[in-house]
Order: structure tokens, then C-alpha cells, then sequence
């Protein structure tokens, strides 16, 4: 070495590294499944309680209106859980 040069080290790359991106998608799909399990649920319970399984309106303008209803029906019945407690 010489004089008024000074040492530079450039660090490696992890050797885990691609130990450490599939445990980060692991956690990424599990927290996805996760989403889809309580949508899915909160989907059944919504075709129960306010009978969404089928539509027996014409036309796409009567299938959103009955969907709407459902909803709409659905977050009636939210806010009023809401409000007695």
C-alpha cells in the first residue's frame, strides 16, 4: 500500500440471502391468505342473512340494485350492533 492511499472494504452479499426473501414472501402469502379466509366469510354471512345466493332480477341494473340492498341492509345492521353498546 502506498502512501495516502487508504483501504476500502466492499461487504459481501449475505450468504442467507435468498433464506431471507422466502421467508418474506412465506409471510407475505400468509398474511394474504389470511385476508382471503375473513373475506370469504364475511361473504357467506352475507349471502345468509341477506339472501344474496341468487339474484331473480332481470339485467345487470337489478343484480346491482339487489347487491346494493344487501349491503346497504347489511351496514344498517353494523351500526345498530354499534350503537347499543
Amino acid at each position: 500500500m502506498d502512501v495516502g492511499e487508504v483501504p476500502v472494504e466492499v461487504p459481501e452479499c449475505p450468504e442467507g440471502s435468498g433464506q431471507i426473501e422466502a421467508q418474506i414472501r412465506q409471510a407475505l402469502m400468509g398474511a394474504w391468505q389470511a385476508f382471503r379466509a375473513g373475506i370469504e366469510g364475511t361473504i357467506s354471512g352475507l349471502k345468509r342473512a341477506f339472501r344474496l345466493s341468487r339474484c331473480f332480477c332481470r339485467g345487470f341494473k337489478g343484480f346491482a340494485t339487489a347487491i346494493g340492498l344487501g349491503l346497504f341492509s347489511h351496514n344498517l345492521v353494523v351500526l345498530a350492533k354499534l350503537n347499543t353498546t
